[in-house]
């Protein structure tokens, strides 16, 4: 009976170091800076622009003043609304799919800008949106783009990442050119009202595992695998052999 626990013990261990071969590392960080719009190029002397932090899904709490803005109580609680559902939908996408399924290419993108950073290092640091305000129309979606600048607690110009974007009433995501000063202000175009993200590199150090390029199977993997049948295999036939004689 002991044997038999111990043969149980090593086979689990074996099964359990096979495990995290199969996993994909891509989730976005639970920790989010302060966002602040710093200037944009205006369309119209009479709009302004707002950051909105993704955090404002599960937050109760108004985040758009009427009164500044010329809106009715009504108007704002649907464009709060409005920008609530285009957070919650991207997010939703960023959770649900690769990112080089949202955008063909971006894997070919991730190994040009990092040098190489194993795909798995991919990280979605910040999910914001940047919403037009207009106190004329009051719609927050328009086919203009603007050149817009702002900050990303915790992110700097020693940072490497990529800006994507998926404007509002879109269900396309696409990757927005960017630069970033010495103070860290972040200044890119693209069109609004949209949902950005950005993706950073996590970097950790590449796996030691070696891909087969006969099998496209990661040979440590692989090790493991053979390793784990082994020991249920024998385990098997020395348990079976013993039970038999008694």
């Amino acid at each position: 009976m002991k044997a038999l626990k111990v043969w149980m013990a090593m086979a689990l261990i074996a099964l359990m170091a096979v495990m995290p071969v199969f996993a994909a590392e891509a989730t976005p960080s639970a920790e989010r800076g302060d966002y602040e719009i710093i200037d944009w190029d205006p369309k119209d002397d009479c709009c302004d622009l707002i950051i909105v932090p993704d955090d404002v899904i599960t937050d109760e709490e108004d985040f758009i003043d009427e009164d500044k803005y010329g809106l009715t109580e009504k108007e704002g609680e649907d464009l709060e609304k409005q920008i609530r559902d285009e957070l919650k939908e991207a997010l939703e996408d960023l959770k649900n799919n690769d990112l080089d399924d949202l955008i063909p290419g971006f894997d070919d993108l991730w190994d040009k800008v990092t040098g190489g950073a194993p795909i798995d290092n991919q990280v979605i640091d910040d999910v914001f949106a940047i919403v037009r305000i207009c106190e004329e129309d009051h719609k927050p979606v328009s086919d203009d783009e603007t050149t817009v600048s702002f900050t990303v607690d915790g992110i700097d110009k020693d940072d490497t990442f990529i800006v994507i974007e998926k404007p509002f009433g879109s269900d396309e995501w696409t990757v927005v050119e960017h630069k970033i000063d010495e103070n860290g202000v972040i200044t890119v175009e693209g069109k609004i009202s949209s949902v950005f993200a950005i993706v950073t590199d996590s970097g950790k150090a590449p796996t030691s595992d070696v891909t087969s390029p006969q099998t496209g199977v990661k040979e440590s993997g692989m090790a493991f695998t053979l390793l784990a049948v082994a020991l249920l295999a024998a385990g098997a036939v020395h348990f079976s052999k013993k039970f038999s004689k008694s």
